[in-house]
């Protein structure tokens, strides 16, 4: 028996065509973000490990619960998507013992439930180059939230940054954003598009988010621009003005 369903992660490489890939995981050893070491692997070594990274070489076996991959040397990272895991699992056990009104957060994901003194939760999307700064704020009930930054771990050398978000595609941290942040049904879909968004950049990132119902993003750019799906643009203009 193979795929018979798709799990919420592998719909999200599927549908951003690879850019959040679980098998990024090969790559690790290449890169260190622990502030350990601050060495740029060279592009033979990356080029020799980017072949075992591919979504579509992980086969789940759903009668046998089993996971397997095609490739030797191919590993599995769910770092992009724990966190908002988590939070769910969270929100179902704090639901499940009476509490109606709830923020649980873990890192960069975010699930609201109920509301603040019976008005939806304001939610800040902060700036990723000045944390005192909100880019907007949202109001919103029973929704999860996440954020990926370019600002969470990262080390600097001859004058690049590199942080920990890779581009599955090229091996290499991802240079087409600084955050971005994604709205949606539940933190598991909200954490792996956030991913998604911030590999794929603007353009195609904001296509992909229009295409999908119940999810809104805000990309800040390499550059700095603040650009928001359909959705949720009218809020970015409700933020903090810009100096």
């Amino acid at each position: 028996a193979m795929i018979t369903e798709v799990h919420p992660t592998g719909i999200v490489s599927v549908v951003s065509d690879g850019a959040f890939d679980i098998t990024w995981a090969a790559m690790r050893g290449l890169w260190d973000f622990s502030g350990r070491d601050n060495r740029v692997p060279d592009d033979a070594e990356i080029k020799k490990r980017l072949p075992l990274v591919n979504y579509r070489d992980v086969q789940l076996d759903y009668d046998k619960k089993t996971v397997f991959l095609k490739k030797k040397g191919m590993a599995i990272g769910l770092g992009g998507i724990a966190k908002g895991y988590a939070a769910d699992k969270a929100m179902e056990i704090v639901s499940k013992r009476g509490v109606k009104n709830a923020i649980l957060k873990a890192g960069g994901d975010m699930r609201v439930q109920g509301a603040e003194d019976g008005r939806h939760w304001k939610i800040g999307i902060r700036d990723p180059r000045r944390k005192d700064r909100n880019l907007a704020v949202i109001e919103m009930t029973d929704a999860s939230i996440s954020t990926s930054g370019d600002y969470e771990r990262f080390f600097e050398k001859d004058g690049v940054v590199y942080h920990h978000i890779m581009d599955p595609r090229t091996g290499y941290p991802a240079r087409q954003a600084r955050s971005v942040t994604i709205t949606g049904p539940d933190t598991l879909t909200t954490d792996a598009l956030s991913t998604a968004v911030f590999v794929l950049g603007v353009k195609d990132g904001l296509m992909l988010v229009e295409s999908l119902n119940g999810i809104e993003a805000v990309i800040v750019d390499a550059k700095g621009g603040i650009h928001g799906s359909s959705g949720i643009a009218k809020a970015i203009a409700g933020g903090n003005p810009p100096d």
